[in-house]
């Protein structure tokens, strides 16, 4: 058991106990919850052996400060006013423009009714992600990081670019991790991560899919329904996963559940037939000259397990969120497409479901 001991003022002084160390995120998102003045962007500090006060602006600043302290029972920070203004105070961000050429970032001419959409959207739930309801640049959430790239431009003015294909697909991925708690608050907030990625893609079967289960697990039969449906309106084909998903069992026996059973059955077998009655006929063969061949000799086998160690390293945790969505292809399979694909589940999945249809 450790305990912070956290010194607001001379005359306001807190404590937590926790059972755990968390981590930096995770501490200044309990202090967020418990002291409503508190806000990510005041100063955290501590005093060294030194005798110096020293800032904590990052995780690795916090295991420093854990090493510090060398596994003291209590440990006591300092909460101070920051220098500058905070973003918090700021107006709200505004798109700038749209590009594809990471390079030379020149805007699209043709704007599109989706971007009009995303322009509007997008810096909306993004302030729902940070606990003030304002985008904190210089505390962006870890599992976003990767889809955001920032840039100081001047003072407190910060260039934010964000990658619309790899926000999805962290938001997705979190959400799923969220789905697996037995708390009802992470599933809600998992709930809401996916309606978030259903406003960047809103068409994606998988996320749609998945939002059916988060509404199932939390008792909304309608909203669940519904979204099930539209799923499968867009693609979503995996039918045998639909039937044994746990998620489902709030459902599971209502009429609607079993009017969608036949609809996706029904489409899967006209998608069939569709596939057989537009199969190329075979061409009619013509006996070729015989001709004699050399054959070279075989290639010697390659063995794949040095270069799927590697693979497992790195996609070890988007391979398990496969496996819990239900794809039971086989390991390696799963982390040579998660190679291809650059990490991204959602692209896997559309891949694997395209696949089984």
């Amino acid at each position: 058991m450790t305990s912070f001991k956290i010194f607001f003022s001379e005359n306001n002084i807190r404590r937590i106990r926790v059972s755990e160390i968390p981590s930096y995120e995770e501490f200044t998102n309990l202090i967020q919850d418990l002291y409503p003045k508190f806000h990510v962007e005041l100063c955290v500090k501590y005093i060294d052996s030194d005798g110096d006060k020293i800032s904590l602006d990052s995780q690795i600043e916090w295991e420093e400060m854990l090493m510090e302290f060398g596994g003291q029972s209590c440990i006591k920070l300092l909460v101070e006013e920051g220098d500058g203004g905070y973003f918090k105070d700021g107006p709200n961000p505004e798109v700038l423009k749209f590009y594809y050429d990471k390079t030379t970032k020149e805007a699209v001419d043709v704007a599109t009714e989706w971007m009009a959409t995303l322009q509007e959207k997008v810096p909306e739930f993004l302030s729902s992600l940070f606990k003030d309801g304002k985008i904190i640049p210089t505390h962006i959430p870890s599992f976003l990081k990767e889809a955001m790239t920032m840039k100081y431009v001047e003072n407190n003015i910060v260039d934010l670019d964000i990658n619309i294909h790899m926000l999805f697909d962290s938001l997705h991925a979190k959400a799923v991790q969220l789905l697996n708690s037995v708390n009802p608050k992470d599933i809600e907030q998992g709930r809401d991560y996916l309606i978030a990625t259903l406003t960047l893609i809103p068409d994606n079967c998988v996320a749609l899919y998945n939002l059916a289960c988060a509404e199932s697990l939390l008792g909304n039969a309608k909203a669940a329904l519904a979204n099930l449906e539209k799923a499968i309106d867009y693609g979503f084909r995996n039918l045998s996963h639909m039937l044994q998903d746990a998620d489902f069992t709030y459902i599971r026996e209502t009429e609607t559940f079993q009017i969608l059973v036949a609809k996706l059955e029904s489409l899967m077998d006209y998608e069939s037939q569709q596939n057989c009655d537009n199969e190329t006929p075979e061409p009619t063969v013509i006996p070729e000259p015989i001709v004699e061949l050399i054959i070279p000799e075989p290639e010697p086998q390659v063995d794949l397990s040095a270069s799927i160690l590697p693979l497992q390293e790195n996609y070890g945790e988007e391979l398990t969120l496969l496996s819990e969505m239900g794809f039971s292809a086989d390991k390696d399979v799963l982390l040579l497409l998660l190679d291809q694909f650059n990490g991204s589940i959602n692209d896997v999945a559309q891949f694997l479901l395209g696949f089984n249809q």
